[in-house]
């Protein structure tokens, strides 16, 4: 008598895991929607998204404590205008908006300052 209990208790346990996956693709692709967000490679890649109404990118890597890896230099509109400081500071909230939305984890690394000593 245990034996089917326990095999029901399994397929259970595995349609709550599948339940529980679509529903997270479900939400990250939502959220991305909402947010005009595609992302795009593996553990490198490139993540689109509008800022303002603005298309805009930024390069990622795979962190090891954080889902993506941003450097600050990676910061660009998509058609290639240059960013002001005020913009690279909107668009490095909204990546993080977008992010803490989906339940990802992000990082902006400061990669744009130099220490260069005279010789």
């Amino acid at each position: 008598m245990e034996f089917p209990s326990l095999v029901l208790l399994c397929v259970a346990v595995a349609l709550a895991v599948i339940a529980w996956a679509v529903l997270r693709i479900v939400r990250r692709r939502r959220i991305d929607a909402q947010f005009g967000a595609t992302v795009s490679g593996g553990r490198g890649g490139h993540i689109k998204i509008l800022c303002g109404g603005r298309p805009a990118r930024a390069e990622y890597e795979v962190g090891t404590t954080v889902d993506f890896l941003v450097y600050e230099s990676s910061l660009a509109w998509a058609s290639g205008d240059p960013l002001t400081a005020s913009d690279k500071q909107f668009l490095a909230d909204t990546l993080k908006a977008w992010s803490a939305a989906r339940g990802s984890k992000l990082e902006i690394a400061n990669d744009t300052q130099r220490d260069f000593k005279g010789s």
